[in-house]
């Protein structure tokens, strides 16, 4: 299997799981709307408790993923926010 597919699947399954993490953990309250939603870049930076640089500089690393939301804008889905989250600490964990 390729790396691009293997990048690809990986991805999904980790959004899955942080889906899941989410679902869980709210007790089935959490909404698809609300994890779907798009954040703004200061209001990831609130939900992820970095400096706005950090979020910056990962996304600009492809690290984190993002929409564009206009010209130079990007936005930050919540489930994918939780998902990269999910990944670094398994990482620092494992």
């Amino acid at each position: 299997m390729s790396e691009r597919r293997l990048a690809r699947r990986e991805g999904r399954d980790s959004g899955l799981a942080a889906l899941r993490s989410v679902l869980f953990t709210s007790g089935g309250q959490a909404t698809v709307l609300e994890l779907y939603r798009v954040l703004s870049a200061k209001e990831a930076v609130a939900f992820l408790g970095l400096a706005l640089q950090t979020v910056r500089n990962v996304t600009a690393r492809r690290e984190l993923s993002c929409v564009k939301t206009g010209k130079r804008g990007v936005g930050y889905r919540v489930v994918d926010l939780i998902a990269w989250q999910e990944a670094r600490l398994r990482s620092a964990t494992g």
